[in-house]
């Protein structure tokens, strides 16, 4: 199922609304978020960084942003190269409850489980979920975030740009991302009926990782 619309160069789920002028005449600085929101470069692309701590074993962090009917893949794609037991994370970004974390299990199992919710999680803009693999010597994490893009701490550049060549993703220096600026999320149901709300995606995924729900 592919339901997006565009802001600017990227096709965002329906459910993240950007507001008009005048739904933000309650605000008094609205010309001016307009404008930078206007100007910004909320485009298909990625910024990267060196890890420069060195506190967690990673090598670099990326940030991505794709085409919302291109993300499943895209996360799936970054996954393969993932250990075979990793914890999957994910929760409601409600602020009330913080996302928690499956046991390490079968990679398999884990996106076999997320695959039962492939529309919710990369449409509703109150889902957020990752893959996440750490020990002291390595740390691998894929995060997509309720704006639907991606972060990405990875280990094997050569091979994260040869990815993300696939993909027709360039990097840029001054790339933006959406929830930089006031958005507004709407209900997933609204445009897809029968999708499941996100607390039973969220009490659906602790069953099937055996966790308390």
């Amino acid at each position: 199922m592919s339901i997006s619309y565009f802001c600017g160069m990227i096709a965002l789920p329906p459910t993240i609304h950007i507001p008009t002028p005048e739904e933000l005449w309650h605000r008094e600085d609205a010309a001016e978020i307009l404008g930078k929101r206007n100007a910004a470069n909320i485009t298909q692309g990625f910024v990267i960084r060196p890890n420069k701590t060195k506190q967690l074993p990673f090598n670099f962090l990326a940030e991505i942003n794709i085409d919302n009917n291109k993300l499943w893949t895209l996360f799936t794609t970054l996954a393969g190269d993932m250990p075979g037991e990793v914890c999957c994370t994910f929760g409601l970004n409600d602020g009330e409850e913080e996302a928690t974390a499956s046991a390490y299990l079968d990679k398999a199992i884990i996106l076999n489980a997320l695959l039962k919710y492939k529309t919710e999680l990369t449409m509703d803009g109150t889902l957020e979920f990752g893959l996440l693999y750490q020990t002291k010597e390595l740390l691998t994490e894929i995060f997509i975030s309720t704006a639907k893009y991606v972060k990405f701490w990875g280990n094997n550049k050569e091979l994260f740009l040869q990815q993300m060549t696939a993909f027709k993703l360039k990097e840029e220096t001054d790339l933006a991302f959406v929830d930089e600026y006031p958005t507004e999320i709407l209900p997933l149901r609204n445009f897809v009926p029968n999708a499941i709300r996100p607390g039973e995606v969220v009490r659906g995924l602790k069953r099937t990782f055996k966790m308390n729900v």
